[in-house]
């Protein structure tokens, strides 16, 4: 496994440990009751970045049907009596399922491959809680704030709640000690915000805010980007040429299916989720131009079609689906897949997902 790929599923793992939901355009300050209140999580990102994804969990939260909305907040738990989570709240001081407003992710170009990742949560915490578990982490100290080595903070939290093996497991690391990863940092901004990345992308997150460095609105790329995506679906994501450019011999042999020209030619990636009545997601590229895009709708129009002939004999409910829900457009330069589910529809793939699952 590649050091990026470990990187992006260590992200992963972080947040859905920590959250299980990962990303969004709000963070919240925390009032003398405690609540959190909304304010903009953008200020806090650093400008510079080349990729940014977002989860509005607390939007999550009050448009998903309640059975649902406890399917996906208990998706890390393995016991059926949630004493994991239990553990969990009484670690932290936090309830993944109510105390956390929102998560947002941005990479930031390193000095080195892989790009310096950051991921900052708006939630309601215990300081003192955390900051125990963080008591034996190696630390370092930038401008007042404290950077707690992630391993130990993790592992910390594997043994308060009943998994001492997972921390280090799920970030990528091998029991033998065999790969080795670039260091990680744990950090509380204030007593309403977290931040995990590397000693890079914290440095740059507190530079933002004691205004040393400006935060992504000041980039003006990337804001126009956002303001595209920002309020069109609870999930969203943003990424541009720089962050995968040198990653594309990584997409691995079925990447061919794609003609090599129609993947160089884009220079923008976004995404948005609006879940609520069923869900819609778009998955966006923008090419160079407008031949670029059209040889790109081309391959997936053709990759879409070969899915549903095959699906409509092996999985016809599954068939059903895709083939009213899935579409693939073009226009001028951009190229559009969308993906439009029915609450039926998001039912029966769950129901679907289960029976694949291995019981417990």
């Amino acid at each position: 496994m590649s050091v990026s790929q470990k990187l992006s599923r260590r992200v992963v793992r972080l947040a859905v440990c920590l959250a299980a939901v990962l990303l969004a355009a709000c963070t919240v300050t925390i009032d003398s009751e405690g609540e959190p209140q909304e304010r903009s999580l953008m200020d806090r990102l650093p400008s510079g970045a080349t990729a940014v994804a977002w989860i509005d969990v607390g939007g999550l939260a009050a448009v998903l049907p309640e059975d649902r909305w406890n399917r996906y907040a208990g998706a890390f738990e393995d016991d059926e009596d949630m004493q994991d989570l239990e553990r969990f709240i009484e670690a932290t001081g936090m309830d993944p399922r109510e105390n956390i407003a929102q998560i947002a992710f941005a990479s930031l170009p390193g000095a080195e491959t892989p790009d310096d990742y950051l991921v900052l949560m708006a939630a309601a915490f215990d300081r003192e809680r955390v900051e125990a578990l963080a008591a034996d982490a190696e630390t370092i100290t930038y401008e007042g704030t404290t950077f707690y080595a992630d391993q130990a903070v993790f592992r910390n939290l594997g043994e308060a709640v009943g998994r001492p093996e997972d921390p280090a497991r799920e970030m990528g690391d091998s029991a033998a000690g065999t790969s080795a990863r670039a260091p990680g940092y744990v950090a509380i901004l204030d007593d309403a915000t977290l931040a995990m990345g590397s000693e890079a992308s914290l440095r740059a997150a507190v530079d933002v805010g004691n205004g040393s460095r400006g935060p992504i609105t000041t980039d003006a790329t990337m804001n126009a980007l956002i303001g595209d995506v920002y309020d069109r679906g609870q999930i969203w994501f943003v990424a541009q040429r720089d962050s995968w450019d040198e990653r594309v011999d990584e997409l691995g042999p079925g990447s061919n299916m794609v003609p090599m020209g129609a993947i160089d030619s884009i220079e923008v990636v976004t995404m948005t989720v609006q879940m609520g009545d069923g869900m819609e997601m778009r998955l966006s590229a923008l090419a160079a131009d407008a031949d670029g895009a059209a040889e790109l709708a081309t391959s997936l129009k053709g990759l879409v079609a070969m899915g549903r002939m095959m699906l409509q004999q092996s999985d016809p409910k599954l068939y059903e689906i895709l083939d009213r829900g899935l579409t693939v457009g073009q226009e001028d330069r951009a190229v559009r897949l969308d993906i439009t589910l029915t609450d039926a529809d998001i039912e029966t793939l769950q129901r679907m997902a289960e029976e694949q699952m291995p019981a417990r």
